[in-house]
Formats: structure tokens, sequence, C-alpha cells
């Protein structure tokens, strides 16, 4: 049980790092989101630096998970010490412009691909494929879920602490929304490569621990779709029409603060139960 809570502290802290990066990076960026990018930047810092101190504990922790562990052929020591120098890199960039920056983006990007490293992929006879392919699902994952976290975090407590931004909020979704329908096939596409390797069969899907995780993890991911659906198709709509009155942009604002906080929740489930098929023996080799 400790196991799988240190496992999911830190997938949910470094997937809202990483996504946090991204956010500012792809979304904020826009010419049109200043003023909501600049209104955000003392709680953009604290995000920041909340997430990379608790997925730093969380990576300590993890390490001694991993050291003595025959299973992944790769030198471990060296490789958690890797991390630990991007970590380092990335809490000097909280210091200066870079935090924003594509270099920043690398950065986490490297640090998930080192996730990948150690994980089910690297048990594989031919594992450059599968560690790809999870290097992927982890990318697109923290930008979809890591920009959920950031808004219930960030974006959406200023905008209901400073109102005048709340128009600003719409046209953030609208950016934020093709990434997430980008990453959600993504998810998809790499999710179906997985399961094909890592699963076997369908019998496995249900007799197995490994497949019953990965069947939590996919009704977390059902149930999230229909959350980004709602806010694109529903929410964004109130908050950007142009003849609504002041306080019905700001009831749909209000009303995205819930359910984004929920979809936030589910997105926590969904990496608990990811978390825990790293720790659970592959259904296509179990027993």
């Amino acid at each position: 049980m400790l196991d799988l809570i240190i496992r999911t502290l830190l997938l949910v802290s470094l997937t809202a790092l990483a996504g946090a990066f991204a956010f500012n990076t792809l979304v904020l960026r826009a010419a049109s989101l200043q003023p909501l990018r600049e209104a955000t930047m003392i709680r953009r810092r604290t995000w920041l630096l909340l997430c990379l101190t608790i997925t730093i504990v969380a990576l300590t922790l993890d390490g001694f998970l991993h050291f003595g562990n025959e299973d992944v052929p790769l030198n471990t020591g060296v490789l958690l010490f890797t991390r630990v120098g991007l970590f380092t890199i990335l809490a000097l960039n909280l210091r200066g412009e870079w935090q924003d920056s594509k270099f920043a983006l690398f950065l986490c990007a490297l640090l998930l691909l080192s996730q990948s490293l150690l994980g089910h992929p690297m048990r594989k006879s031919a594992w450059l494929l599968p560690v790809i392919t999870d290097w992927l699902h982890l990318v697109f994952v923290s930008v979809w879920l890591g920009g959920v976290a950031y808004y219930a975090g960030v974006v959406v407590p200023q905008v209901l602490a400073q109102r005048a931004l709340v128009p600003a909020l719409g046209a953030s979704i609208a950016k934020f929304s093709p990434l997430a329908v980008m990453s959600v096939l993504v998810i998809a596409l790499t999710g179906i490569i997985q399961g094909a390797g890592f699963v076997g069969s369908f019998d496995a899907l249900f007799n197995t621990d490994y497949g019953r995780a990965l069947l939590l993890k996919l009704s977390a991911f059902v149930v999230l779709i229909g959350f980004g659906a709602l806010h694109q198709y529903v929410i964004a709509p109130q908050i950007n029409a142009w003849r609504a009155q002041a306080g019905t942009q700001e009831d749909a604002a209000r009303r995205f603060r819930v359910t984004i906080a929920v979809e936030a929740l589910f997105g926590i489930f969904a990496l608990a139960a990811a978390a825990a098929m790293t720790l659970l023996p592959l259904a296509s080799t179990a027993s």
C-alpha cells in the first residue's frame, strides 16, 4: 500500500509539473491571454515550486523502490542521479524567464522519459518501441491532465478573485481544447498499443490484477473525456458569448470551477490506477 501511495504521488506531481510548464508555454503565450498570464504570475510560480518540491520528495521515496531492482536492465543509480540534475536545472529556471520556455518543456520531457525507462517497457526484450510509446503516453497525459490541474489550482482561483479576467478564461479554454483533443487521441492510440503488448488477451483484461487496474484507468478516462466535452461545448461558449451579461459569464466561470475540480479528482484516480499498474506484474506474463 505504501508503494502505491508513493508511486501515485510521483505520477500526480510529475504530471502536474510537466503540465504546468506546457500550459504556460503552449496556452498562455498567446497575445490575447497576456492579461491572464500577468495576473497569474505569482500563483504560477508558487504552483510550479509546490509541484517541483512534491515531485522531488516523491522521487526520493520512489528511488528506494528501484534500487536493487534487477528486473530493469539499467543502472538505476545513474538514471536517478540524472533526474536530480534535471530537477536542479528546473528549480534554477523558476528564478528567471526560462520557466515558460521550450527548454523547460524539453527538461520535463526528459523527466517523463526517465519514468518510462524505469517502468514495464524496459522489461521487454524489444524495449525501444514500448519505451517510446509509454513516453508519448506520459507526455500527452501531462499536457491534458496537468493542464486540468493547472486550471483548478492557478487559473480559476485567480479569475474568480479578479472578475475582469472571466473573458480571458473563455479564451484560454478555446486555446487549450485543441491540445486536449490531440492529447486524447495520442493517449488512446498509445494506450491501445500498450494494451496489446502488456495485456495480451481479452481474458487477461478481466482475470488479472493488471487488467482490472487498466479497466479502472479506462473508466476514469471515459469520464474525463465527458468533462472535457462539457467544458468545450457548454461552458466555454457561455463564457465567450459576446452578448452574454457579466453575471451569466461569472456563473459559467463558477460552474467551471466545480467541474474542473471534479475532473482533476478523476485525473488523480486515473493516475492512481496507472501507478498500480506499474507495481503489478504484466497481464501478458501473469500465470
